[in-house]
C-alpha cells in the first residue's frame, strides 16, 4: 500500500511541476485576469466549479456554485468522490456533473469557470491528449453542444473563491441545495454586483 501511495504522490508531483513549467505556455484566449467573480449578462447561468484532492483513502471532493446575472445563487453542490483521481480528471468530472445539472434544469445558456488552465485548454481542444480524462472531455464537449450558448473559461483561484470554499465541505458531507451555508454567504455578498 505504501508503494502505491508513493507512486501516486510521485506522479502528482510530476504533474504539478509540468503544470508550473508548461502552464505559462498554454493558450491564453479564455484566461481571465480578474481576481473576483464577474456577473454574466442576461439569462445565462454562470457556474464556478472546483475539485480538491484529499488522500488515496479519502478520495477527492467536487463542488460548484451556479449563479444568475444578479449574483444570486441558483444552486450549489458539494460531494465526496470515493475514488482518488488526478487533478485534471477530478476537474473534468466536476465539470461533467455541472453540465448535467444545467441541462436537467433547462438552462439554455451556460458559462463554466475553472481555475485549471490545463483542463480549460483540454475542453477547448487546444491540447491534444491521450490522457485518463480524454473520454470525460469528449462527453463534456458532446453535452456542451446541446446548449444554445456555452463557454468555458479559466479564472484565477481568487475568481473561483466560492467554489473553492464549497469543495472544502466535501471533506465532511455531500450537499446539494439552493440555500448556501452561512459561512460562505459573506463571500457571495462580497462578490455580488453592486
Amino acid at each position: 500500500m505504501d508503494t502505491i501511495f508513493f507512486a501516486k504522490e510521485y506522479i502528482s508531483d510530476l504533474r504539478s511541476f509540468a503544470t508550473e513549467v508548461l502552464g505559462p505556455k498554454l493558450p491564453q484566449a479564455n484566461r481571465r485576469t480578474t481576481t473576483r467573480w464577474e456577473a454574466s449578462l442576461g439569462d445565462v447561468i454562470k457556474v464556478n466549479f472546483d475539485a480538491s484532492l484529499q488522500s488515496p483513502e479519502d478520495g477527492c471532493g467536487l463542488g460548484w456554485l451556479g449563479r444568475c446575472s444578479d449574483g444570486r445563487c441558483v444552486a450549489w453542490f458539494s460531494t465526496r468522490w470515493k475514488q482518488y483521481l488526478d487533478p485534471i480528471t477530478a476537474e473534468a468530472i466536476a465539470s461533467l456533473k455541472v453540465l448535467q445539472f444545467v441541462r436537467d434544469h433547462h438552462f439554455p445558456k451556460a458559462i463554466l469557470e475553472s481555475d485549471s488552465s490545463i483542463f480549460v485548454a483540454a475542453v477547448e481542444g487546444e491540447i491534444g491528449s491521450r490522457s485518463s480524462y480524454e473520454n470525460i472531455i469528449s462527453d463534456i464537449k458532446l453535452l456542451a453542444n446541446t446548449f444554445e450558448e456555452f463557454q468555458i473559461r479559466h479564472v484565477l483561484r481568487e475568481g473561483n473563491r466560492t467554489a473553492h470554499e464549497i469543495v472544502k465541505l466535501s471533506c465532511r458531507v455531500s450537499f446539494m441545495s439552493s440555500v448556501i451555508p452561512r459561512f460562505i454567504t459573506h463571500i457571495l455578498m462580497s462578490e455580488s454586483p453592486s
